[in-house]
Parts: C-alpha cells; structure tokens; sequence
C-alpha cells in the first residue's frame, strides 16, 4: 500500500498502527534519500529491510517513512523473525497493547 504524504504527524501514525499490531521501527545508518511515494520506492524499501533485516515480502503489512527514508515503520506479521541489529542500522519490534 503507497502513501503520498511525504511527512507523517503522529495522528497519522497513531491511525497507522492498531493494537494487536506487530511494528518493525527500523533506523538506517544511512539515509536513502527519498520517501515511499511510488512501486518503485516502496519495491526499493522492500529490498533494503529484505537485505538488513532478512524481512521478507510477504511479511509485509504495510510500510511508511519519514520524508527523507532515515526512519522505516511497518506493520508486520507475528510470525516472521526479524534480525533486529545489523552492519546497515537499528531495528525494534514491539507489538502493540490496547489503551488503558
């Protein structure tokens, strides 16, 4: 799923996730310059948490970054094994609990 908003508030984050959600928050060392606005952008994220992180496709939820591709959130599968520090950056998972 694309989104075109190039820089996300909370609020939009807060409606991104859902409790229950399992969250990848993924850091970069490097920045990759641009955000997810096309296939081919969010294809080029894919491959690069594929490559640092070993998450594969199909335990993608859905995917947003900030406007520059220094910060990765995604929305993804329960199942799925993350490599959570690698030579490329820093990735959490947390799956999210409900208000209280």
């Amino acid at each position: 799923m694309l989104d075109q908003e190039t820089v996300h508030s909370f609020e939009d984050i807060k409606h991104f996730l859902r409790p229950g959600d399992r969250v990848l928050f993924y850091k970069p060392h490097q920045s990759f310059g641009f955000t997810i606005d096309t296939d081919q952008n969010l294809g080029i994220v894919h491959d690069l948490l594929e490559r640092d992180l070993g998450l594969k496709r199909d335990a993608i939820k859905q995917t947003i970054c900030n406007h520059d591709g220094s910060q990765i959130i995604a929305r993804i599968e329960h199942w799925v094994e993350v490599n959570p520090v690698t030579k490329h950056g820093n990735a959490l998972i947390s799956i999210l609990t409900a208000d209280i």
